[in-house]
Order: structure tokens, then C-alpha cells, then sequence
């Protein structure tokens, strides 16, 4: 018998009219940095920080679907968080959803509890 997935805790981060179309903001949620971005109409979360060397993606640019990283230039899908540039790299993922207007974070169920922070 398989184990049954952990279903993600969702946490609160803010409002969905805190962000637009195109816009990227970063939001500490259980000592991790999540990067919530909105394009195409569509919201999407990823690990906050570049897998290369840890710099805040939030800093870097966001070139219609293309996510730069500032320090190095390191790229990512921002619609599917693969690597372009490497092709190997990747962005984790997260889940997200809007209740009565409000944007939650799906965090992993381990760390149930905490509330998450601009």
C-alpha cells in the first residue's frame, strides 16, 4: 500500500489586488522565501531565491515569461520554473489559491502552524 502524499497547509500572503499583471514580490513564509509572481492572469510561486548561488530572484528581471537572476544571469521559465540558461536548473514549485480575495501559499505539511509575512 502506497503512503498517501502530504497535502499542502496553505498559508496567507496578501491580497489579490497586492500584485499585477507582470509583477514579481517575495514573501517569507515559515523561514522560506517564496517568489509569487502573476502572468498571464495566472499566479505562481516559487522557491524565493536562485538555486545557483541563493540571490534573491525578486531582484532580478522579468522579461515577459523570462525570469533573470541579477548576479548571474541564470534563467528561468517564470510560467513553468525550468531552466533555460542552464537547461538543468530548476525552481521549485508551489501551489497557490485565492480565497475570498486573499492569495495562499501551499507549504509543505511539516511545518504546520506558522503564518506567513511581507
Amino acid at each position: 500500500m502506497e503512503a498517501s502524499p502530504q497535502q499542502p497547509n496553505f498559508v496567507e500572503v496578501c491580497s489579490i489586488e497586492d500584485i499585477w499583471e507582470g509583477e514579481m514580490q517575495c514573501f517569507w513564509v515559515r523561514d522560506a522565501s517564496i517568489l509569487l509572481l502573476k502572468l498571464d492572469g495566472r499566479l505562481r510561486a516559487y522557491q524565493g531565491r536562485c538555486p545557483h548561488q541563493g540571490v534573491a530572484l525578486v531582484e532580478g528581471d522579468l522579461d515577459g515569461a523570462i525570469l533573470t537572476c541579477r548576479a548571474h544571469h541564470w534563467q528561468f521559465n517564470a510560467l513553468k520554473g525550468e531552466g533555460i540558461n542552464p537547461r538543468k536548473a530548476h525552481l521549485e514549485c508551489f501551489s497557490t489559491e485565492i480565497v475570498a480575495g486573499k492569495i495562499l501559499i501551499g507549504m509543505p505539511s511539516d511545518n504546520a502552524g506558522d503564518r506567513g509575512s511581507t
